[in-house]
């Protein structure tokens, strides 16, 4: 009974702790909502046109960031360049939302527009404005990005922290092109 016990013992302290992924964003089938960000670069520069009532029923992938590296904002905005650029016949449209709490977070962004896609939108918003709630995109620390995918503003794919890396880049592009039919 000792042996079995201590068998026992020794296969749980052997399992790994898996930790629950943090959840984020719209589910599949869900319905996307107005909402008017501030954009700083892209078509809608200098507006705060919301991105679902202006594009309608067009394909689009809308990337919310919080707590995300500089590095991979940009990443992202090149993944979604190439992207939108070869499913022009489609009009896709991509965005790429920045959620702000600070003055200086938007002077930072600035920076960022300098080498960004002009086919890309990049717009910031704060992170207790309504549409956080109702695109129900998660603050936490624990949630780096938010990537929807939707066309006929129904969601059809949703990314929580997605690594724009190539593994990343096929998801997101595997999901473009279900949203792009």
């Amino acid at each position: 009974m000792k042996l079995m016990t201590t068998a026992l013992f020794s296969a749980l302290v052997a399992l790994p702790v898996l930790a629950a992924a943090p959840t984020s964003g719209l589910k599949v089938g869900e319905t996307v909502s107005p909402f008017h960000p501030t954009h700083i670069a892209g078509p809608n520069k200098g507006t705060d046109a919301c991105p679902p009532c202006t594009y309608g029923d067009r394909p689009q992938v809308m990337v919310w960031v919080n707590h995300e590296d500089e590095a991979n904002i940009v990443a992202f905005q090149k993944m979604l360049g190439k992207e939108v650029a070869e499913h022009q016949k489609q009009e896709l449209k991509a965005f790429v939302v920045n959620l702000t709490n600070c003055e200086g977070c938007v002077t930072k962004m600035d920076s960022w527009t300098k080498a960004w896609s002009p086919n890309v939108g990049l717009a910031h918003i704060s992170s207790g404005d309504p549409a956080v709630e109702a695109w129900k995109v998660n603050i936490s620390t624990k949630v780096k990005n938010t990537v929807l995918v939707y066309k006929n503003r129904k969601v059809v794919a949703n990314f929580v922290n997605l690594v724009p890396n190539a593994a990343g880049a096929a998801k997101l592009e595997a999901a473009i092109h279900k949203a792009a039919k």
